[in-house]
């Protein structure tokens, strides 16, 4: 999923082996996904702030913007990217196993 400058919302589950690619200019990238998941996650902003309710080692600084996150959760046999330039990069763990919703605002 790309904007320009709208906010991508994506909810749901991540598939075994599957690449998932979201970016956006200025607008922000919220993803939900099981806890259960099995992925890798690399997640850049130039000037956006990264949130992940994943524990990300080494955690970001608090109050630290920009740069490129990477970390696995689960078996990590799926790629979850995220880019943004001056948008806010949100990780939550508490979607329902149900089928996934893309939503470009």
């Amino acid at each position: 999923a790309e904007t320009a400058s709208g906010d991508i919302v994506y909810s749901g589950q991540i598939a075994t082996g599957a690449t998932y690619d979201f970016e956006s200019h200025s607008g922000a990238i919220r993803l939900t996904v099981p806890r259960t998941a099995g992925a890798q996650f690399r997640l850049e902003t130039v000037s956006g702030a990264v949130q992940s309710d994943f524990p990300i080692e080494p955690a970001p600084a608090d109050g630290r913007k920009g740069g490129r996150v990477e970390f696995t959760v689960g078996d990590g046999r799926a790629n979850v990217i995220a880019r943004t330039f001056s948008g806010r990069i949100s990780i939550k763990s508490d979607a329902p196993d149900s089928l996934p919703t893309i939503r470009k605002n």
